[in-house]
């Protein structure tokens, strides 16, 4: 037991200076939980996964919901059914959808995984996540305001930035051509002089420029509107998941069902 405990003060002591450094040492010290858990070797596995999931201060999220999963399943490993419940617990605190993989984990494991996801669950709904704002459809007939809404920056500032550039260039041209031209039809300048050969490329510029405006709104529109209830639609089928979930797990001898919803 002591040789156990000064073991896992060392691992604590390595892994401090580990996850101060830039660049690799929280995925260094997953990488190292994982493998070592794959290996049978629970405690080093738990503390290094514990270090990452306790480090205090700003890091991603996917990384601490991995240490927090690694953690679940060395302590599972380790015979220490309420510390897992603890790890795991925290993992679905911070991500309610997470599963665990049934070609890398034991079935028992999943099991007891999701008999703590049954048992906590109005506690798990409560820390989700908000859901996002309503989306409001009419917004899509007006690009690029349907594309900032969906998610999409860089799409909606490109539309922006061409329908501008060809909405500038279209007006240009028309207010040359009324400038020059009259209602006889005669094009010329202040001069008398014929702006006829001008007048003519203007107009086709004014009809380009009009007909890839016209096509660019189009395409904003059809655009926002597909994603618009496309994004609905996963959100209503995510929603689904979460109000009712079956799942079946093969276990030793059989299998193993777990059923959760809201009733």
């Amino acid at each position: 037991m002591r040789s156990a405990i000064v073991a896992l003060a060392a691992l604590a002591a390595l892994g401090s200076p580990a996850l101060a450094q830039p660049g690799g040492g929280t995925a260094a010290l997953l990488q190292g939980a994982d493998e070592d858990l794959r290996a049978g070797r629970c405690t080093p596995a738990a503390a290094a996964a514990a270090a990452v999931a306790r480090q205090p201060g700003v890091m991603a999220r996917a990384d601490r919901a991995e240490a927090w999963r690694l953690l679940g399943l060395a302590q599972l490993c380790a015979g220490d059914a309420v510390a897992a419940e603890t790890a795991f617990l925290e993992l679905l605190t911070l991500d309610p959808d997470a599963r665990l993989d049934p070609d890398l984990v034991p079935p028992d494991d999943i099991a007891f995984f999701e008999r703590v996801r049954l048992e906590n669950r109005e506690l798990i709904e409560r820390n989700r996540p908000a859901a996002p704002r309503s989306r409001v459809a009419v917004f899509n007939l007006l690009p690029p305001l349907g594309q900032f809404q969906n998610g999409h920056r860089t799409k909606a500032w490109i539309l922006a930035g061409t329908g501008a550039a060809l909405l500038a260039v279209n007006v240009t041209s028309f207010a040359l051509l009324e400038s020059w031209c009259g209602d006889d039809g005669l094009c010329v300048n202040g001069d008398g002089d014929s702006r006829t050969r001008q007048a003519r490329t203007w107009r086709t510029v004014n009809t380009v420029t009009g007909v890839a405006l016209i096509g660019a709104v189009l395409y904003g529109v059809a655009d926002g509107f597909y994603y618009h209830y496309a994004q609905k639609r996963e959100e209503r089928a995510a929603e689904e998941r979460r109000q009712f979930a079956i799942g079946v797990t093969p276990g030793r001898g059989g299998a193993v069902l777990t059923v959760g919803g809201t009733f």
